[in-house]
């Protein structure tokens, strides 16, 4: 029962770092196109 909740934690941990990291090349895209 607890390596079901330690894994579902870890697997929330990732899911957000990969919106996050999404984000980031976003707005870095962004940054990019209006500097051109």
């Amino acid at each position: 029962m607890l390596k079901l909740i330690v894994a579902n934690k870890v697997v929330n941990l990732l899911g957000g770092l990969m919106t996050v990291n999404q984000s980031c090349m976003t707005l870095m895209q962004e940054k990019m196109i209006s500097h051109s």
